[in-house]
């Protein structure tokens, strides 16, 4: 039976949401304000944590900023739960570690699916752990061959991350995104002699990954490894994806393009934004996206 911390200081909300729980089945422990959610976390090891933001001694993104020092509880993940809906907020509760969040007043139906959604999660990184092992294995050899791929990929891999909770995608489609920007360079493992810079070679990097991912590999991930250079006037660019592939598509190669031009160094984060407007404006990035991508890093 998993165990959920709800940390809610109104009465009739931190009622309902007991009383939803307990009826699925789910552990509840409830905390009354920022302080006392803490002291839980640590004592009672929930599951998951669902934080309003709006509670007495702290706040709930500093509720979630306290929870990520404490070595048993960094790993939690945490739903927060708001009346406020703007960008702003929510890349503040991102930046302060949370996992999802939950718009008040919320449905019963949404609350049980945005908690089944990030347990299940849970359980799947505990599934991936020999597959994140495969991972390293091949981030370990891009490094022996080129240095700086690892770190760029390890960059990418954060925007995409940031990105993709604050555009609401689910635990599954958030770990499909992660791996797959941290292997989509694994076609230069097929490389022989010495690899070029690697602004240079994307079409042959990309077709040799996509050879070597469809092997073992989900489709959306190899999808994002063979197109993560593309862009959007690419003749060969995948068209009729899926709402929820072309969302991962499009993380990708904005996120690709912003780390590119960063790692340059030749320009300051204003005019990289600036040039990916741009560039937007000629049709090369989906415009939501990048956007929101630009807000992210401002």
């Amino acid at each position: 039976m998993s165990k959920i911390l709800v940390v809610e200081d109104d009465v009739a909300s931190q009622i309902l949401m007991t009383d939803i729980l307990e009826k699925y089945g789910y552990n509840v422990v409830v905390a009354m304000d920022g302080l006392e959610a803490i002291s839980l976390a640590e004592k009672e090891k929930p599951d998951l944590a669902i934080v309003d933001i709006m509670l007495p001694t702290l706040n709930g993104y500093q509720v979630c900023e306290r929870l990520r020092c404490l070595p048993q509880c960094k790993e939690l993940p945490v739903i927060i739960l708001t009346a406020l809906n703007e960008d702003q907020h929510r890349i503040r509760a991102l930046e302060a570690g949370a996992i999802d969040f939950l718009s008040k007043p919320f449905k019963r139906v949404e609350l049980l699916t945005k908690i089944k959604a990030v347990l299940l999660m849970q359980e799947d990184k505990t599934n991936m752990i020999s597959f994140d092992k495969i991972t390293q294995g091949f981030l370990y050899a891009l490094s022996q061959r080129k240095p700086d791929i690892q770190i760029s990929n390890l960059r990418c891999a954060y925007f995409t991350k940031r990105l993709g909770i604050t555009l609401g995608l689910s635990s599954k489609d958030q770990l499909t995104l992660h791996y797959a920007v941290l292997l989509r360079d694994i076609g230069y493992l097929s490389f022989p002699g010495e690899i070029s810079d690697l602004g240079n070679d994307s079409d042959r990097h990309t077709v040799l990954g996509a050879e070597i991912a469809e092997k073992f590999l989900p489709d959306d991930i190899n999808m994002i490894i063979r197109y993560h250079h593309s862009n959007l006037t690419d003749a060969e660019f995948p068209r009729n994806l899926s709402e929820t592939s072309a969302v991962l598509l499009n993380i990708a190669i904005v996120c690709t393009r912003f780390e590119y031009l960063m790692k340059s160094g030749d320009a300051s984060l204003n005019d990289v934004h600036n040039i990916l407007r741009h560039e937007s404006g000629l049709g090369l990035w989906p415009q939501k996206e990048l956007e929101l991508l630009i807000q992210l890093t401002q």
